[in-house]
């Protein structure tokens, strides 16, 4: 064999001998684990299970199965369980907050990655103790059906919706000063609505002394006054609660499936079943002290205006859906509904609707919960 023809075997042999070696350079990098996890609910209470899943973790050279997890419930930097391959974890707590939760992934190479998640504990809901009534769905015409409102009360249009439950009365200076002092703040503490104040002291009403929120001497189960909307909001999410939506309150007022067809919640006499301007010294009263509706529900007209979940439109219900309407996603006022005992007995009607500010506070302004 020629000495070029030899060179040229070598060379190739070279070639592909090189070619076959292992480079480590050319291996391929471990990388970190993606952490990926949901709850379920993302809302509870101090009696509910939550459930965290992480079967949603990734990395690029283990399977799912090969991964590990671990968490902390608090994300105080202590992980509350050691490493494991079991993906859903289920935690109870026994304190009401807003907690985060972080998780911690680790691949077969020792790498990890991190998610946090919020849940929302609040209090269990029999630690405030309100009467509830059964609301069984229906379908009610909603808006002003006498001919004698304003132009935000129309159109009148069919509304349906499904069964609920509406507190009796409304939310009383007993029940408002035990949340005061159980949340331990008169201003939101977490979430979208943090700092905003929740409610005013004044005579009549709630008032603090030495750090504690009381109910003004006798006035324990007047409805409480002076409450902005976010403190409505906040009494009923802590208890785990809501707001009644407008459309849930008027069914309630026109007293649900039992609906006699009154003016007023309870009847067409306003002296009969509401505190008004006619008849209440411009005061707040005893809850339930005039008649209840057809569906035993007290003071829905009159006494106080009752703050609801939803924003409120000039341009009426124009827009609304048939079923369980929530209302306009966004505005500048919240929907209170009722009228009060410092006005005249045409904002006493069941289809009339008022509206203020979210922050805004008067001594007419309560509500009662739904759920």
């Amino acid at each position: 064999m020629s000495s070029a023809k030899w060179s040229l075997v070598l060379f190739i042999l070279g070639c592909f001998f090189q070619g076959c070696s292992k480079n480590p350079n050319d291996e391929p990098k471990n990388s970190a684990p993606i952490a990926s996890f949901f709850a379920t609910p993302e809302i509870g209470d101090t009696s509910t299970d939550f459930q965290f899943d992480a079967s949603g973790c990734s990395d690029t050279q283990d399977p799912v199965s090969a991964l590990q997890v671990r968490w902390d419930w608090e994300n105080d930097g202590g992980w509350d369980t050691d490493f494991a391959a079991d993906k859903i974890v289920t935690h109870r707590y026994n304190v009401a907050d807003t907690w985060t939760v972080n998780l911690e992934v680790k691949d077969s190479g020792g790498l990890t990655g991190s998610a946090t998640r919020q849940v929302t504990v609040n209090n269990y809901a029999g630690a405030i103790e309100l009467q509830w009534v059964a609301i069984a769905g229906g379908t009610f015409d909603m808006g002003d059906t006498f001919g004698d409102g304003q132009g935000w009360e129309l159109p009148v249009h069919e509304v349906a919706l499904d069964s609920f439950q509406i507190s009796k009365y409304e939310v009383t200076n007993a029940q408002y000063a035990k949340f005061l002092n159980e949340y331990g703040s008169d201003q939101v503490k977490a979430g979208e609505f943090a700092g905003e104040t929740m409610i005013f002291e004044y005579s009549r009403g709630v008032e603090k002394s030495d750090e504690t929120w009381r109910p003004a001497p006798g006035y324990d189960n007047y409805p409480v006054i002076f409450v902005t909307w976010y403190g409505a909001f906040e009494f009923c999410s802590f208890y785990g609660f809501r707001l009644p939506t407008e459309a849930e309150w008027e069914y309630v007022a026109r007293g649900g499936s039992m609906s006699n067809g009154y003016k007023y919640s309870g009847g067409d006499n306003p002296d009969a079943v509401a505190w008004y301007d006619a008849n209440s010294d411009k005061q707040t009263h005893h809850v339930g002290t005039k008649a209840a509706n057809e569906v035993q529900v007290y003071d829905m007209s009159g006494n106080v205006w009752e703050w609801c979940r939803d924003w409120f439109s000039n341009a009426g219900y124009i827009s609304w859906p048939p079923s369980n309407p929530q209302g306009p996603e966004f505005g500048n006022f919240r929907v209170l509904r009722g009228g009060s005992n410092q006005i005249d007995e045409k904002f006493l009607r069941v289809c009339c609707r008022g509206s203020n500010y979210p922050t805004y506070f008067h001594n007419t302004f309560g509500f009662r919960c739904a759920r």
